[in-house]
């Protein structure tokens, strides 16, 4: 069948496993439990990672064995491999960052390259260049959009705030 499956989303050893979606959930051994993915290859490295929502083509599809991740949107935590509790909901957020622990993200490309912890960004583009910046907070639409990889501990408020932070503890 198409990506190996003869019938998705049926495991002998799973438990409350749902998955819809060609190719979703593809690398799962049974060992997982508690996931949801829904969508073109949503989840479909997964092989032993627990208590994920994933919803969008390709969302969370480098997933390995975290646990803990909500993805909602369109290539939204698409290269996440090993980080755990991460929120991120809208097209491509967190996109590029393999291993950040603790970070929310909402918004269009909102924290699509962070690659560091404990960041909550909301607004489109938000905290979008944050590379290996964390502790930081950006609300609007570009707010810290160009901070890179030596901002930490920072909040930005408002459209366009921070947009040209380079720096920390601001």
């Amino acid at each position: 069948g198409i990506c190996a499956y003869t019938q998705p989303g049926l495991y002998a050893v799973g438990c409350q496993v749902t998955y819809l979606g060609i190719c979703a959930g593809k690398a799962d051994t049974g060992a997982g439990h508690d996931n949801t993915y829904v969508g073109y290859a949503a989840g479909t490295a997964v092989t032993t990672g627990c208590q994920h929502t994933l919803i969008g083509a390709l969302a969370g599809d480098a997933i390995t064995t975290c646990s803990g991740t909500t993805a909602i949107g369109y290539n939204s935590a698409a290269a996440l491999t090993f980080g755990m509790h991460n929120t991120y909901v809208g097209l491509s957020a967190g996109a590029s960052g393999t291993i950040p622990n603790d970070n929310t993200f909402v918004g269009f490309r909102s924290g699509v390259s962070n690659g560091c912890n404990n960041n909550t960004a909301v607004g489109t583009c938000s905290l979008a260049a944050n590379d290996r910046g964390e502790d930081n907070v950006a609300i609007g639409t570009k707010a810290g959009a160009s901070q890179l990889h030596a901002g930490c501990n920072n909040v930005f408020v408002g459209s366009n705030a921070g947009a040209v932070s380079l720096c920390r503890d601001n």
